[in-house]
């Protein structure tokens, strides 16, 4: 039998219940020294009973002027460096007393945006926001923010314009360089590129790390192997269809993200086959999920985790009002596939 949904159980029904003041009830769930250890036991026998659960929101309101929550976008949750970051800031807002509300965008900004909202309605008492990979001039302005109080970080993924808003990033740019230039010391000199969109930051900054890479190593540049898009496997699978479909092939392929590189390596068993073990692919990506890709590969390794902490860390540094200097990019490194016996080192 399907039960009906029940009202909440507040402390004036146990009250009434009880034939108890509602201070009462509230003081005896609490413990407090003045009520009789009888009494105690007696409420909070009912109010198990009865299914009470007590309100912490509005116990933290009162008790310490704010909500102790933070709320969390990410554009994804599939995406493994998502689900480290999102569980080192799970991990870093409880060490501080803070919960978590967190949302998925799926790449959609008014998703985004209502997110946003919804958690500045529910008091949160900072944000902390990876974008969608597009973006909108209206709902992804957040100014509107600054006036209520509400502070808010980005972290991975930032607008271009941070219109004064504090982000936390990794080495994007350095990163595709050193990766660039460890194909080039491997004998690739075909790199395509599949960027993400350029109004973020990592599709700008990893673009422009690829571009000096290839400067750097002396290499031609060919537009048509320059592929701007979205950063989901289905763009990468697109991608390579478009590469492998011109005359000249490209001998290494450098993915803006992870799931652009799955698509990639999906579209190679399936179109391609004989492009496996000949095609260098490199991608940013988590270490734990690189080992499981096909060879050879080269990862920009994300910090996934210090930067959840860092972002949890720079929101509380607001919140709290304390004075902080911007925070620099985080380091990346390079790792290999076993295959390739080259060392990888950073060059920028």
């Amino acid at each position: 039998m399907i039960q009906s949904k029940k009202a909440h159980v507040r402390l004036i029904d146990i009250a009434k219940r009880l034939g108890l003041s509602s201070m009462s009830v509230s003081k005896a769930l609490r413990g407090h020294a003045d009520m009789a250890p009888e009494t105690v036991e007696r409420v909070k026998r009912v109010a198990a009973e009865m299914g009470y659960v007590p309100n912490h929101f509005a116990r933290s309101l009162q008790a310490q002027g704010g909500s102790k929550l933070l709320g969390v976008v990410v554009p994804k949750i599939r995406h493994a460096f998502f689900a480290e970051s999102l569980g080192a800031i799970q991990e870093a807002a409880a060490e501080q007393g803070y919960e978590i509300l967190f949302g998925v965008s799926q790449e959609q900004p008014s998703v985004e945006r209502r997110h946003v909202e919804t958690f500045v309605s529910m008091r949160v008492e900072g944000l902390l926001v990876s974008v969608s990979e597009r973006r909108d001039e209206l709902l992804s302005d957040y100014r509107w923010l600054a006036p209520r109080g509400v502070p808010l970080v980005y972290f991975d993924r930032a607008p271009c314009d941070l219109q004064s808003f504090e982000a936390v990033t990794m080495d994007d740019r350095g990163g595709a360089h050193d990766a660039v230039l460890a194909a080039a010391a491997l004998g690739r000199t075909r790199i395509a590129h599949l960027a993400g969109y350029d109004a973020i930051n990592i599709g700008r900054e990893r673009r422009a790390g690829y571009e000096a890479g290839m400067r750097a190593a002396g290499l031609s540049i060919n537009p048509d192997w320059v592929i701007t898009g979205g950063l989901a496997e289905a763009d990468g699978y697109q991608a390579f269809e478009r590469l492998w479909s011109q005359a000249e092939r490209p001998d290494a392929i450098f993915c803006a993200s992870f799931p652009l590189a799955v698509g990639v390596a999906d579209a190679m068993r399936a179109l391609a086959p004989e492009a496996i073990g000949k095609v260098l692919l490199m991608f940013f990506g988590v270490a734990e999920m690189a080992r499981f890709f096909p060879e050879p590969y080269i990862c920009v390794v994300q910090p996934a985790a210090a930067m959840g902490r860092v972002a949890v860390d720079r929101i509380l540094h607001l919140i709290q009002d304390r004075e902080m200097e911007r925070h620099p990019p985080l380091p990346v490194h390079l790792m290999a596939s076993p295959a390739l016996s080259a060392p990888l080192t950073s060059r920028h």
